[in-house]
């Protein structure tokens, strides 16, 4: 098999323009520098707690045998991704109710 040697010149030329644009990160992917310089941080608890419809500060204090006590950063985060978003919850109720309610008058 035949390979087209203007490809190959393309890709040549391609991989010589990329290597100025573009780094490779450790992990093996292809970054464009301009990428290079975004910060990536991670969300906080009360942050977490906001994108849940949940109160700030609603995970923070918690009831450890009788006695409340501050509850630890990691253990709030765990809490949190083990909730249910409140107003998706009150929703998908609210539909469940109207729609045994119609069942209701129907039959």
């Amino acid at each position: 098999m035949i390979k087209d040697k203007s490809q190959t010149i393309l890709a040549t030329i391609y991989k010589e323009n990329a290597k100025s644009m573009i780094k490779r990160k450790k992990w093996g992917l292809l970054v464009p520098d301009e990428l290079e310089e975004l910060k990536y941080r991670k969300l906080t608890p009360i942050e977490c707690e906001r994108l849940q419809t949940m109160p700030d500060n609603y995970t923070a204090m918690g009831n450890y045998d009788g006695v409340i006590k501050e509850v630890s950063n990691t253990q709030r985060y765990k809490a949190i991704g083990n909730s249910w978003t409140v107003d998706v919850i009150a929703h998908i109720f609210t539909s469940l109710s109207e729609m045994l309610t119609n069942e209701k008058k129907k039959a």
